[in-house]
């Protein structure tokens, strides 16, 4: 009996370390977005200039852009249906996609969205763009099917991977290596998108994937998993594991990291989660709004938060 009381201690002991937490006091503000539309994504080029996009599943799409930081919001009907996923190269190029296999590109931040469209009618729920133009977008619809589309540099079509589930997150690490997560995979590529390998880690819904260098990454899931590499995406390590016997589930949906080790995580419920050693300990925010957050970005020492009803929150971190 003795030996198994501490067993079980040991089992406790090592799950509490695996991802110690303490109360952050965030300061944040909440900015006037003009729309009470659900808003999916953000990015921001620099501390003053953002873009956001969202919509209504099958009526309406939207997309946001400001130039004083988010003091004020531009709202714009962009097309008829829910955009999902936002990101601009490092040229400051800008592409978004949504239902249908829409895909929007801007040569430049205060040009206008040009619409491209490619056969395959799924939900496309992130993208990442090379700067010569080269990108992936992947999406699909939760349990019954997942797609990856890859992407030439003249808006062309490549490739077409097909899944039995969905893929939610793509991230490109370097020129040649891209990561996707979805239910269940975390895939990695070593030409563009082209052809894809399986990791062995899967246990959760994996949502968002960053890699704020070219050899470490973090990838969290829906149900609370938050997992790790430091070679570029071959192994991966859990930093904690979601919905365990020793761990509720945190429902993640964005990861966001500054450089190796500041790091960020929100979720549904205005669920917010701070790390500044790359995820050894990770501080929990406990007075933002009980709202779902679907994604945050971050510049320098301020980063914005969106989610359900228009909602864009800016925090500060000094």
């Amino acid at each position: 009996m003795s030996v198994f009381r501490w067993t079980i201690g040991v089992l406790i002991l090592t799950s509490l370390l695996a991802c110690r937490k303490e109360e952050l006091a965030l300061m944040w503000d909440q900015q006037l977005s003009n729309t009470d539309e659900l808003l999916t994504s953000v990015f921001f080029l620099d501390p003053q200039h953002g873009f956001a996009v969202g919509g209504k599943t099958w009526t309406l799409g939207v997309s946001l852009s400001t130039a004083d930081g988010g003091i004020t919001w531009q709202a714009d009907s962009l097309t008829n249906k829910l955009l999902y996923g936002l990101y601009f190269d490092e040229g400051q190029r800008g592409y978004c996609s949504g239902i249908d296999g829409y895909l929007f590109r801007k040569d430049e931040p205060s040009g206008n969205w040009n619409f491209f469209r490619f056969p395959e009618w799924q939900q496309m729920r992130d993208l990442s763009f090379r700067e010569d133009g080269r990108g992936v977008m992947v999406g699909g619809q939760a349990y019954a099917n997942g797609v990856i589309v890859s992407i030439g540099p003249g808006m062309d079509l490549d490739t077409i991977h097909v899944y039995e589930h969905e893929l939610n997150g793509v991230c490109f690490s370097d020129e040649q290596t891209v990561h996707a997560v979805g239910y269940g995979l975390v895939l990695r590529s070593d030409d563009a998108g082209l052809t894809w390998t399986p990791n062995p880690i899967d246990g959760d819904f994996f949502r968002s994937v960053h890699f704020p260098s070219a050899s470490v990454g973090y990838a969290v899931g829906f149900n609370g998993t938050i997992i790790k590499t430091t070679d570029g995406g071959h192994r991966w390590e859990r930093l904690r594991k979601g919905g365990g016997v020793f761990s509720a589930g945190e429902p993640f949906r964005s990861v966001f990291f500054v450089d190796e080790f500041r790091g960020y995580i929100v979720g549904d419920h205005g669920v917010f989660w701070k790390t500044i050693d790359g995820g050894d300990k990770w501080q929990v925010a406990g007075n933002l709004p009980e709202a779902d957050l679907y994604d945050v970005h971050v510049v320098g020492q301020e980063g914005w938060i969106v989610g359900e009803g228009g909602l864009i929150i800016r925090f500060f971190d000094p």
